[in-house]
């Protein structure tokens, strides 16, 4: 891609797929989706390691967007009496192979588009960051069985 777009930011390289944040749920909504494989997001590109290596040291950020797509860092207590807003509790370990990346977080079976939008933005900032041309979906499921779990 640099060879052939040496004027193209890297952003561009990285496309989002409409039904990334699940199927009932547009990228521009502000509600919430419980299908299944809310939280699930699935990286197509033929440079399956590379991405694996950019996105591990940012899958745990994904922890701290809450359900309104603000960074809650875990050390920011809320005042007594209030509750704090929404945030995932684990990333799994990030699975992969040569055509994929795929990090499943859990957001207790429902995503907003507010913190989808917040996610996937970390995801796309990485990927262009270490200039990997690639498509960001949701879940894949028939991709699953073929993709191996990262052990580090």
């Amino acid at each position: 891609m640099r060879e052939r777009f040496p004027d193209a930011p890297r952003r561009r390289w990285v496309s989002v797929a409409p039904d990334a944040l699940g199927r009932d749920l547009p990228l521009d909504s502000d509600g919430a989706s419980d299908l299944p494989g809310a939280g699930v997001f699935t990286v197509i590109t033929p440079y399956g390691e590379r991405a694996l290596e950019a996105l591990r040291p940012v899958a745990q950020r994904l922890l701290e967007v809450d359900e309104f797509g603000v960074f809650q860092p875990p050390e920011d207590e809320p005042p007594d009496g209030v509750d704090p807003p929404f945030t995932p509790s684990y990333v799994g370990p990030l699975r992969w192979d040569y055509d994929a990346v795929q990090i499943i977080v859990d957001t207790d079976g429902e995503i907003t588009g507010p913190m989808g939008r917040t996610m996937l933005a970390i995801l796309v900032e990485a990927l262009a960051a270490a200039a990997i041309p690639a498509h960001v979906a949701g879940d894949c499921p028939d991709l699953r069985p073929r993709l191996h779990c990262d052990d580090q």
